[in-house]
């Protein structure tokens, strides 16, 4: 949870392989209305070369108790009911996501999609090692696997992760570079 009045920022810098090769970013914030409730705003996902394309979405959250948060999110295409939850001890930890997403497009074409998102990360003097393991199954298409590689750093209290996405890992691979850093504004 971002926390109690408190202002988070959470800028995204990806690129990945395509023909040509594309370029992104997303400006996501965090407001913690209480300790156990915020809402998270992404002010665009935008992708800047080879097409513009811009997707905002604005997300609920709310603590249950013992690292289990509930969220609703909803975006400018779909409306998602998730649950996030994370195990740790000081050495390692074990994180989950699960959505299933509905599309706007029409009743008849109502695209319900579930992700289950276990990451594994060894804690080490403020560095993280970690793998996120995506799979997925999307109604009408199929199963998907999604690993994400990666490492990430603290400094005085900002977050800095940077991570090689392989999407599709099942079929067509396409790599994509990301990289994630946390600030929090304390009011």
């Amino acid at each position: 949870m971002t926390g109690e009045r408190t202002l988070a920022l959470n800028p995204v810098v990806y690129g990945y392989k395509a023909d040509p090769i594309a370029l992104g970013m997303d400006l996501i914030a965090s407001y913690g209305v209480t300790n156990k409730f915020d809402i998270w705003v992404n002010f665009g996902s935008i992708t800047v070369y080879p097409v513009f394309y811009d997707n905002f979405w604005v997300m609920a959250r709310h603590d249950l108790g013992g690292s289990n948060i509930i969220a609703f999110k909803v975006n400018n295409l779909s409306a998602s009911i998730q649950y996030h939850g994370c195990l740790e001890n000081k050495a390692v930890y074990l994180q989950s996501n699960a959505a299933i997403t509905c599309t706007y497009e029409t009743y008849s074409d109502i695209n319900f999609k579930a992700i289950i998102s276990p990451g594994v990360k060894i804690r080490t003097s403020g560095w993280d090692i970690f793998c996120d393991v995506i799979p997925s199954y999307t109604i009408k298409q199929d199963f998907g696997l999604t690993v994400t590689p990666g490492f990430g750093f603290s400094v005085f209290g900002d977050l800095f992760s940077v991570g090689v996405t392989l999407k599709d890992v099942t079929g067509n691979m396409s790599p994509l570079v990301g990289i994630w850093y946390f600030h929090a504004f304390l009011f």
